[in-house]
C-alpha cells in the first residue's frame, strides 16, 4: 500500500482490496492441519500435544523415537 493518505476513501478502498479480511486478520493464528500421509502414531501424538495432554519435552522425545523407528529414507551427502 502506498503511504499517502490525502483521501481517506481511496485509502480505505485500497486497504480493503489488499487486506480483504481487515488488518487484524494478519494477527490471527495460522490454521494447522495434520497430513493424512503421516503414520497414525505421529498423528495421534500431535493431537495429544495440541490437546495439552503431553508436554513439549515429552512430545519431542516421543517424536524422536517414532522418527528413529520409521523406515523413511534419510537423505545424506
Amino acid at each position: 500500500m502506498r503511504d499517502v493518505y490525502d483521501n481517506p476513501e481511496d485509502c480505505f478502498g485500497e486497504q480493503s482490496a489488499i487486506l480483504p479480511n481487515g488488518p487484524m486478520a494478519l494477527l490471527e493464528p495460522a490454521d494447522v492441519s495434520v497430513s493424512d500421509g503421516l503414520p497414525r502414531e505421529i498423528v495421534t501424538l500431535v493431537r495429544e500435544y495440541q490437546a495439552g495432554r503431553i508436554g513439549t519435552m515429552d512430545f519431542a522425545t516421543r517424536m524422536e523415537v517414532l522418527r528413529l523407528k520409521s523406515d523413511a529414507p534419510v537423505l545424506t551427502k
